[in-house]
């Protein structure tokens, strides 16, 4: 990917940790809809009313996968008419709505509708469709999508997913949720690469229940920005957890498939020119809020905001 010089993100975690509370109360909802139990069916966590204290780590990188890089085969071409047909089972396709690129993808998870008197009806067109700002909705209509393109073709069935372009616009990678192997409250999570020039894909990153790469934050990933060749990564605390605990930071290299592990940690600089990353610790803090999950009873919320010193590491 293209180096942009002296690219930053400048995210207080104020920002970050209402954006993903949108994010995770969206998931949760949608869930419901679907009928996808958080955890059983692999899906991330919802939102619940408890929170925990703080995490604070100092910046260290991890060991690469074996294989960090997988190059796996080209997906399908796409048919030349697929508004034509109903979208196939664990299918990804990446089309406009509204003028907003969206990913769409069905299985039996989304194909299921509800009438007033709770009847469910399985329609094969209906899927998730989710944006690239996080938001989603299912069921959704496949018809309903504007030069729909087949992009990938998942393994398992998907649960949830969301998605980011690079800086060049030729690449868009992509964090996919699956139900695991072990039963309940058991996922994988794939972050994978598509590249729009002959669609390969590139699995990056995987992560399950179970791995304990990163101590007290083991529920899986989303994407959140594209830096340069520089993947950031919130981590989930656990699988159907508190949504309004902090959550901790992987820099992700999809060059190498390096890492470097930051800990709970805001104000993330990244120099990708430079090849430094700044960033500070994170502080717990009461802030005023309107009434809603997470909100007490004397109109506060609890909130981890960047305190203390500049620190700064390399990138992985």
């Amino acid at each position: 990917m293209a180096e942009q010089p002296h690219t930053e993100i400048v995210e207080t975690t104020r920002l970050r940790s209402m954006h993903l509370l949108r994010l995770l109360l969206t998931i949760a909802i949608l869930m419901q809809v679907a009928c996808v139990t958080p955890g059983v069916d692999g899906g991330p966590p919802p939102a619940v009313s408890t929170v925990a204290p703080a995490h604070t780590a100092a910046a260290h990188s991890s060991t690469p996968l074996a294989s960090p890089v997988e190059v796996l085969t080209p997906n399908p071409a796409p048919t030349s008419d697929p508004n034509s047909l109903a979208p196939q089972s664990n299918h990804i396709y990446l089309a406009t709505l509204s003028g907003e690129r969206v990913l769409f993808v069905t299985n039996t998870n989304f194909q299921r509708s509800f009438d007033a008197d709770g009847a469910v009806t399985i329609d094969p067109d209906l899927g998730l469709m989710v944006n690239e700002d996080g938001q989603g909705r299912s069921p959704s209509g496949f018809q309903l999508l504007e030069q729909p393109r087949l992009v990938y073709v998942a393994q398992h069935d998907v649960t949830w997913l969301n998605f980011k372009f690079d800086p060049t616009g030729r690449l868009m990678v992509v964090s996919l949720w699956y139900p695991g192997a072990d039963g309940a409250h058991s996922f994988l999570n794939h972050v994978i690469e598509i590249d729009f020039d002959d669609l390969t894909s590139r699995i990056l990153w995987t992560y399950q229940n179970g791995d304990d790469r990163y101590p007290g934050f083991d529920g899986g990933a989303l994407i959140d920005e594209i830096v340069g060749h520089i993947v950031v990564l919130p981590l989930f605390p656990c699988n159907a957890c508190d949504a309004f605990t902090p959550h901790a930071i992987v820099l992700l290299n999809v060059t190498t498939g390096n890492e470097l592990y930051l800990g709970t940690v805001g104000d993330i600089r990244i120099d990708v020119a430079g090849n430094v990353v700044s960033y500070r610790n994170l502080a717990e803090s009461r802030v005023p809020c309107e009434p809603s999950p997470g909100c007490d009873n004397d109109g506060l919320r609890l909130v981890y905001e960047p305190a203390g010193e500049t620190l700064t590491a390399q990138l992985p």
